[in-house]
This record gives C-alpha cells, structure tokens and sequence, in this order.
C-alpha cells in the first residue's frame, strides 16, 4: 500500500511540474475573454477598460505578448518586440497585442503594473494593450507563470508560431520571417 501511495504520489508531483501548453502551431488559438481588466481605451485623458476576446483582431496577423506583470517576464520577450520597432509592419494588416498578466505581479505590485501600463497606453493610444486582472488567458492557455511568451496568429485566426520563455535574436528572426510571411 505504502508502495502505490508513494507512486501515486509522485506521479502528482511530477504532472506539477509539467506545463500543458494549450497552444499548439496549426491550431486555432483557443478562444478566451478578459473580463476582468481588459482592454485599455483611451477616453479624453484617462484610460478606460473594455472587455477583450482573443478572436479580437482575427483578419490580420496578430503578435499577443503574453507576459506576467513582472520587469523579468517583459524582458524575455525584448528581442522580438525590438525587432518589430523598426520593421515598418502594416497596420492594415498586423496588429502587437499586449497581454499583461496583473494576477502574476509580485506581492503588493499590482498597482503599479496598472499604473505603468496605463501611463504606456495614453502614450500609444494607438497599442493594444490588455490588463488581466485575474489571469483569465493564462490559465485558459496553461501559460508558465513569471514568464512570457510569443504567439503569432494568422488572419485566420491558426497559431503560426508560439514559443514561452527567454526569447533570442534567432527567435526574433524567425518570428519577423513567420509575420512577414503571412501579411
């Protein structure tokens, strides 16, 4: 008995440890809305929140940023999003959407991830921002915590690309490369 308790044990343990990404490249992204938070909209001066579904946006190709409410987890994503500053992307045809996951801030930095992403939001009115209040995408997408992660959707709303983690310059290649591809 002690046997198969220890065994169903770690068994428990190890699925733990595993992360299930519910992305997956071919597939549709799958379908979810922020509710909580959601999208920023900038009326007169101050900023106000929609609600935003992850099909927002299908006819062009799309880059969700998908990062936890921490400086480290937008780091990881630098390469690829630096890459995009200068790539003179049609807007017509593609579309950076921010997804900020608040629910994953460190202790007692909550408000201040809102405070900085709306201060960025009446800077670029014109960026899609996205403030999960409660971590609706990254649990509905199974999204490493304290992280982030690139996904590249086409018009047709299938993944073309998704990588999580710290992203390189050859990673920032190959999503250029992907993007480009499908415009």
């Amino acid at each position: 008995m002690l046997k198969k308790t220890s065994a169903v044990l770690a068994l428990s343990l190890l699925s733990g440890f595993t992360s299930a990404l519910e992305i997956e490249v071919g597939a549709t992204l799958p379908a979810v809305k922020v509710t909580d938070g959601g999208e920023m909209v900038v009326v007169k001066d101050s900023v106000e929140y929609q609600s935003w579904s992850s099909d927002t946006g299908a006819g062009k190709v799309r880059l969700i940023n998908a990062i936890a409410g921490r400086g480290e987890a937008s780091e990881m994503t630098t390469p690829v999003m630096s890459s995009l500053t200068d790539a003179g992307l049609p807007a017509e045809q593609f579309q950076t959407v921010t997804l900020i996951n608040k629910d994953d801030a460190m202790f007692g930095t909550g408000g201040f991830v809102q405070s900085a992403s709306e201060e960025n939001k009446l800077k670029s009115p014109e960026a899609t921002i996205i403030l999960d209040e409660e971590g609706t995408v990254h649990e509905a997408w199974d999204l490493q915590s304290k992280s982030g992660a690139i996904i590249v959707v086409g018009k047709d709303n299938k993944v073309l690309y998704v990588k999580e983690g710290a992203m390189s310059e050859a990673d920032a290649k190959e999503v250029m490369t992907t993007i480009k591809a499908n415009i």
